[in-house]
């Protein structure tokens, strides 16, 4: 009976132990995923701070130096810079403005697109690109059955192994996103128009068919 008595302390205290142990553990797991998500948040920042800011800055301070520096111009291309550079500029501002764009109009395409009847948008933006880049929704049949198709489509669409183009099919949520990075691309080279124009070839926007 000593020796019992002896031994409950014992035990209730590796009891305590492996309950601290245990809310260590827990406490320990519930820091780090706060941490991870404070990492991916400041992250995230960085990077949107990165191409919203910082590269759309650099280009464009980029064609103001080219387009007002006569360093680099060419008595040959009627002072302005050389014809490749004026190219290879182009297409970075292209770019690089119209990424800004997508970036700027995305959340708000997708937000919207999540209020649509019938609308899949995942809540992870990786899967979000995935799906808005597909071509060809898998997850319902179209064209419905019993549906009226012109025969040489049916015709067409027998003889391919592939799934022709005209039967493929997203849903509205998708074609709202999909239509957001067609008009970030053209805002994009809008602005980059406007900046060639006015920095580096040293034209007028009428020269080039456009007004404002």
């Amino acid at each position: 009976r000593w020796r019992s008595e002896m031994g409950k302390p014992a035990r209730r205290s590796e009891r305590r132990e492996r309950k601290n142990k245990v809310g260590n553990t827990a406490t320990s797991n519930i820091s780090s995923s706060a941490k991870n998500d404070i990492n991916s948040n400041v992250n995230c920042l960085l990077t949107t701070i990165i191409t919203i800011v910082v590269l759309p800055s650099t280009v464009t301070a980029i064609a103001w130096i080219l387009g007002t520096n006569s360093t680099y111009h060419s008595s040959a291309e009627g002072g302005r810079p050389n014809f490749v550079i004026r190219l290879v500029l182009s297409i970075f501002l292209d770019s690089i403005y119209g990424h800004v764009f997508y970036v700027l109009l995305i959340p708000l395409s997708r937000m919207v697109a999540r209020n649509l009847p019938g609308a899949v948008v995942p809540d992870n933006s990786t899967e979000c690109e995935i799906q808005e880049n597909e071509m060809n929704d898998p997850s319902f049949t179209w064209p419905l059955p019993n549906t009226d198709l012109p025969p040489d489509w049916v015709a067409s669409a027998d003889s391919r192994k592939q799934q022709p183009f005209f039967l493929n099919h997203v849903r509205g949520s998708t074609r709202c996103r999909q239509a957001t990075l067609r008009v970030a691309s053209a805002l994009g080279t809008i602005l980059m128009a406007i900046v060639m124009s006015h920095w580096v070839d040293r034209t007028m926007l009428n020269d080039i068919g456009l007004s404002v």
